[in-house]
């Protein structure tokens, strides 16, 4: 049931086309203001209202489009056309001009939801009809009455054809949806990838932006990127999957991809948050170590399981990979460690024990330079 009930009679055939009002209200008159006043009886209806009210809050229908309005004071034209009333149109400039422009969307799906063309005598000035000046503001910024029903008339066509679009300019890209409106400070999920449009509704483009607290990244098309990225010398790696973070949030700490363990940074150390660390690691109570380039099947920055050969200490070091006694990774010390019957040790600073003689638990044991005990 519409706000108005049909109280001017239904119509009983489809509208022909569209009066186009200004309502002589300020700048708190909106389109909810005048629903309300017609349902509460406040305005009354014999006075005259509209089909719907297009102001700051949005378009509001008051009376079903089958149904005929008490709109322009003629009885033909009440009967066979619909019609919108622009609001607040004694308040700000650009705010009516936004007003207007909804109202003339309204109006572009209306005609093709109707079959109606848009010209002269399908979009309709109230002053045609009745002595008024309304639509007093639009044609004051318009230009006079001739030059506003042809700018109704031909925004009205443009929007009929309007469709959502991607526009690039000598700034970057946005994306303009069909009644002229687009996004700003906003997520947009397109063609399911999403993208981010800053304050002036720019889309970014190969770069970082911060979104509530977390971190994203954009590439060259503008498309969130997912899992690892490389920007400048450094690797991160940014939510797959929302979960604990959001997806496309860029992670810190221990992250595990394909069963793989690798480490994002956890704050800025003299290399940026969030990168990939690798070499040697303290990460809490544990030193673990990550492959400073790829090793054949074995990724840069993997997290090292097992024994290693580290060249830059001349050593070897062994690195938990399944022991329930500490963390997967992390570097054995002052360990015992049996593999293919042979027994090695890890000393205290992590280096495995070879070609020396060590006292251990009270006893001395011979390291051999394979490192297992002769």
């Amino acid at each position: 049931m519409s706000i108005c009930g049909g109280i001017a009679g239904n119509r009983g055939r489809n509208p022909i086309g569209i009066f186009i009002h200004n309502d002589a209200g300020g700048s708190s008159l909106n389109a909810n203001y005048w629903a309300n006043a017609l349902a509460s009886g406040r305005h009354n209806l014999e006075n005259g209202f509209a089909h719907a009210y297009a102001g700051n809050d949005g378009v509001v229908q008051t009376e079903d489009d089958w149904n005929c309005a008490w709109h322009c004071g003629d009885s033909y034209c009440n009967t066979n056309y619909l019609s919108i009333e622009v609001c607040q149109s004694m308040g700000d400039l650009n705010t009516f001009k936004a007003n207007e422009e909804k109202a003339l969307k309204w109006c572009a799906d209306k005609c093709k939801q109707y079959g109606i063309t848009p010209n002269a005598n399908t979009i309709r000035l109230h002053k045609e009809v009745y002595a008024t000046s309304c639509p007093h503001r639009s044609v004051e910024i318009h230009g006079g009455d001739a030059a506003t029903k042809d700018y109704f008339v031909r925004r009205i066509t443009e929007l009929m054809s309007a469709q959502d679009k991607w526009i690039h300019d000598s700034t970057g890209w946005w994306y303009r949806y069909a009644d002229g409106s687009y996004p700003k400070n906003s997520w947009l999920k397109l063609a399911g990838e999403w993208y981010y449009f800053d304050n002036r509704g720019y889309a970014i483009q190969n770069n970082w932006a911060v979104v509530g607290s977390d971190w994203y990244y954009f590439n060259d098309s503008c498309k969130m990127v997912r899992g690892f990225v490389k920007d400048g010398n450094y690797w991160y790696y940014l939510n797959p999957k929302a979960g604990s973070k959001p997806e496309g949030a860029m992670l810190t700490g221990w992250v595990s991809v394909g069963g793989t363990w690798y480490f994002m940074r956890r704050k800025n150390d003299g290399h940026p948050l969030g990168s990939m660390a690798t070499g040697f690691i303290d990460d809490g109570d544990y030193t673990y170590y990550c492959r400073p380039k790829q090793e054949g099947k074995y990724a840069e920055g993997s997290m090292v399981v097992g024994f290693k050969w580290i060249e830059e200490k001349k050593a070897w070091y062994y690195f938990n990979p399944d022991l329930d006694c500490q963390a997967v990774g992390s570097m054995m010390r002052n360990h015992w460690v049996t593999e293919n019957g042979k027994r090695y040790y890890l000393k205290d600073d992590g280096k495995m024990a070879c070609n020396e003689t060590l006292t251990i638990g009270g006893k001395k044991y011979t390291f051999d330079k394979s490192g297992s005990v002769k």
